[in-house]
């Protein structure tokens, strides 16, 4: 057999991101609850709501990966000052 020491069942604890995650509804809604505030914020702030959608669905893909909300929030900005978004339109 052929030792791939970067296969996930090598490190015990490891968890495999793409299973099961195990948790409930509730943990999962208090988890973007900071990203959907964020989205809100920004809609009265009166950004384009496709752009918005952008955003907050770039920043729950970040969550769902392993990056804190906060993290997430914050990476997702750091790539639109960085030009990595389309530019808004209204």
């Amino acid at each position: 057999m052929y030792f791939y020491p970067y296969h996930p069942g090598f490190y015990p604890g490891y968890s495999y991101p793409y299973g099961p995650m195990g948790e409930n509804p509730s943990q999962i809604i208090a988890c973007t609850d900071p990203i959907v505030q964020h989205g809100m914020k920004e809609l009265k702030a009166r950004v384009p709501i496709r752009h918005v959608l952008r955003e907050v669905a770039a920043a729950a893909y970040l969550a769902g990966m392993g990056y804190a909300p906060t993290e997430a929030i914050a990476a997702v900005e750091k790539w639109e000052e960085m030009g990595y978004f389309p530019p808004a339109r209204r």
